[in-house]
């Protein structure tokens, strides 16, 4: 691909696991942007001494949306934010309605300035009526950023699973062969796809991203059977398998509806 800016070409395989590869969560969230990711800045008031609730809807972050990541700088002369909670203890994900309690900083009693300026930066992906493997990657995404790798692997090997199976119903009808065949995911991944890729001359999926993802279903195997994987997995290995399933499943959704009227340039 073509940097827009540069112009410079690039390998954007390469870009997103090297990006999944930071360690600064700040920039490893973006890679959220292959399912359906977006992301929000806004500006609220927050004084020293003071609470204050925030809605993210009323910053256009729906409601029914999934929360990736939130990140928040204070300015000088804001409170530092902590996020308050009832007398009841819950281990829970942040919500949509957060209260915060601006703790002052050492200085604030010098610089009381008429702004108290907190940014705040929120990632999430909305609710569509896309098929499940987005939802999926979007819980495996979540693992992934809480670095709990291990979880990771279930949601993101199912997702490449189950889309798959159902594009390779699809296919099977595009080239007239029974489409209640039912084939394993090994065959419509590595036979079925690449034979009407081939037939409509459209680029096969890379090697380097089929590997990952049947690294991805042996891992997953293993997690079924024992309910653990033995195997270590590091930031770099954990990167490579999600960018596999995100890209895998772009690529299925390229193919997802294609108009069977058109000729194959070969037939079978």
């Amino acid at each position: 691909m073509k940097c827009p800016s540069c112009g410079k070409t690039f390998d954007l395989w390469t870009h997103v696991v090297d990006l999944l590869k930071e360690k600064t969560k700040l920039f490893r969230n973006r890679g959220a942007a292959f399912i359906g990711a977006r992301e929000t800045w806004f500006t609220f008031q927050l004084p020293p001494n003071e609470t204050k609730q925030i809605n993210l809807a009323d910053f256009d972050v729906p409601e029914d949306s999934k929360l990736i990541y939130i990140i928040f700088t204070p300015e000088q002369g804001a409170g530092w934010p902590l996020e308050m909670q009832s007398n009841e203890l819950l281990q829970h994900k942040t919500r949509h309605k957060i209260t915060f309690y601006g703790k002052p900083f050492p200085d604030s009693k010098e610089c009381q300035p008429t702004k108290h300026n907190v940014n705040m930066c929120v990632t999430y992906i909305p609710k569509t009526i896309d098929q499940i493997p987005f939802e999926l990657l979007s819980n495996a995404y979540e693992s992934f950023l809480e670095d709990n790798y291990q979880e990771m692997i279930l949601p993101s090997a199912v997702a490449v699973e189950d889309a798959i199976k159902s594009l390779a119903s699809e296919l099977l009808n595009i080239i007239e062969l029974p489409n209640n065949l039912e084939p394993n995911r090994h065959i419509s991944l590595r036979i079925i796809l690449p034979l009407v890729a081939k037939l409509y001359s459209i680029p096969n999926l890379n090697q380097k991203i089929v590997n990952p993802v049947l690294k991805l279903w042996k891992f997953r195997d293993k997690m079924a059977h024992k309910g653990i994987l033995e195997d270590s997995l590091d930031l770099g290995e954990a990167a490579r398998l999600l960018a596999a399933a995100m890209f895998s499943i772009n690529y299925f959704s390229f193919f997802s509806g294609y108009n069977s009227s058109k000729n194959p340039t070969t037939v079978i």
